[in-house]
């Protein structure tokens, strides 16, 4: 049996900013450069194993149009990094790749990160041939050090998911806006786990 899947309409959020101002070509990517564990076999055979905490570790490269919104927040993050290194409030992130069965299902596809640093300042250069390459200001590089895959389930709408945190009182709408991604989750994770206690309950006392 064939599978198929339709991939688009992607988010990424830094520190709870949803960045649109995106350029083209592979406008985010995320990357795990160390192994989750190691192994090694010896003599016999004997094999052994260890887990790398370092494959934990999310480097993040965006594409994204020079002195849009999205480069103006992310240069102002720079700037406080660069201005008291010490005391800068480490970074988070979320990305969500969308993808649809062509049945018109769509699942979505989470990594929610935390720790995250600048490790380099976006280049630039002038070009007299049209080149739109100019124009993008590509933000290399950005560690997380500690990134999750925690599942892919059938996606809502933000708005959505705002008025499921609101309806159980986890705040107003300009509140659960401000929520962090990690709170986010937790919250879901929390009322599913209810939902399903609740029903649980209601089957074994009937």
């Amino acid at each position: 049996m064939s599978v198929t899947a339709l991939s688009g309409q992607d988010t990424i959020t830094i520190n709870n900013q949803l960045l649109t101002g995106l350029a083209d070509s592979n406008c985010v990517e995320l990357s795990f450069p160390n192994d989750i564990s190691n192994v090694k076999t010896g003599k016999n055979g004997n094999s052994i194993y260890g887990l790398n905490e370092s494959g934990k570790q999310c480097e993040v490269k965006l594409r994204v149009i020079r002195n849009s919104a999205d480069d103006q927040f992310l240069n102002g993050l720079l700037a406080l990094q660069q201005s008291n290194f010490a005391g800068f409030a480490l970074m988070t992130g979320q990305f969500i790749k969308k993808i649809g069965d062509g049945s018109g299902n769509i699942t979505s596809d989470t990594y929610i990160m935390s720790g995250g640093v600048f490790t380099k300042i976006p280049e630039a250069k002038s070009n007299v041939e049209g080149e739109t390459e100019q124009s993008v200001a590509i933000v290399q590089s950005v560690p997380f050090d500690d990134a999750k895959r925690p599942g892919i389930e059938a996606s809502d709408d933000a708005l959505l998911i705002h008025l499921r945190l609101i309806d159980a009182g986890f705040g107003s709408y300009e509140e659960v806006r401000k929520l962090d991604a990690r709170v986010v989750l937790q919250a879901l994770n929390f009322m599913k786990f209810k939902t399903d206690y609740e029903r649980a309950y209601m089957e074994i006392n009937k």
